[in-house]
């Protein structure tokens, strides 16, 4: 299978796939949904931008159950002063690295639900978990620390784009050198993508490198290689597709990619699906 059969293929195993689903219109899908939820989009400006940091950050195998973004905005709308870093930083009284502990702690404290004054908050109940929820709130420090820096959303972009000769330039400088405590490289491609469509980029999720793994053939130890090589595996492939299709993008790929792998069709519910089917392992046995 070449890459034009692939992308003829996850083409129509998609449009079978939706019209089951009761699915008539795909393209929505295919550009950056952040901004069609209305939490999203009734902010503006650097605030609307670390809320979507805040959104991806939760992004992460359990902790998306945990946090709950669009169930729980308005609490965590109140915990962020309204997604705003610079008065964030103030309200937890984060003034350099040697706060960060005891910055960490204050926020899992202000997270967590407390039962006897009934007031709103996250619920997570064993030990184990506890590390997600550290994980959250030092991301929530990355992000407003990083984000202080800019007035505007474009500068945002701006600044990112500087850094953007290849994915890999870009992940050193925003990932090792910005992010350090909490985002992965895959939430970060998931928060890029979703920014501007100046980064277009797949999120080197667990369905991206299944799927790269089985059509490369290297399916029974892909998790061998780094998100890194998956990514640009990725854009080799889309480079590949433009030749046929020249309007495919690798953010239009990987969300078709998505699709396929969960059925979770969300821009057509109110909140993102919980139906638990998986269509990942039939999807997967078509690609040879």
């Amino acid at each position: 299978m070449n890459a034009k059969e692939f992308a003829e293929y996850v083409e129509e195993y998609l449009k079978n796939l939706a019209k089951k689903n009761g699915i008539e219109n795909l393209e929505k899908y295919y550009s950056q949904s952040d901004y069609q939820f209305k939490e999203i989009n009734e902010l503006s400006g650097i605030n609307q931008v670390f809320a979507q940091f805040v959104l991806h950050a939760q992004n992460a195998t359990i902790l998306c159950n945990i946090v709950k973004f669009f169930e729980n905005y308005k609490f965590l709308y109140d915990i962020t002063k309204g997604f705003s870093p610079k008065d964030f930083l103030k309200e937890i009284n984060f003034k350099n690295e040697s706060d960060r502990d005891k910055c960490v702690q204050n926020i899992v404290e202000k997270l967590r639900y407390n039962p006897e004054s009934n007031s709103a908050g996250l619920k997570w109940s064993t030990k184990s978990k506890k590390p997600l929820i550290k994980r959250f709130a030092n991301s929530l420090i990355d992000g407003a620390v990083y984000f202080i820096r800019f007035n505007e959303k474009q500068e945002v972009i701006n600044d990112l784009e500087k850094h953007y000769d290849s994915f890999d330039s870009l992940s050193e400088y925003f990932i090792n050198d910005i992010i350090k405590h909490g985002f992965s490289d895959a939430l970060c491609c998931d928060f890029l993508k979703e920014l501007d469509s100046t980064f277009d980029l797949p999120k080197p999720d667990v369905h991206i490198m299944k799927t790269l793994a089985k059509y490369n053939g290297y399916d029974h130890d892909y998790h061998k290689k780094t998100p890194a090589e998956y990514v640009n595996d990725f854009l080799n492939i889309v480079k590949e597709i433009k030749c046929e299709q020249p309007s495919m993008t690798a953010y239009k790929l990987d969300r078709q990619i998505w699709l396929c792998c969960t059925g979770n069709f969300f821009l057509d519910e109110k909140t993102f699906s919980k139906r638990k089917s998986c269509f990942k392992e039939e999807f997967l046995r078509g690609i040879n």
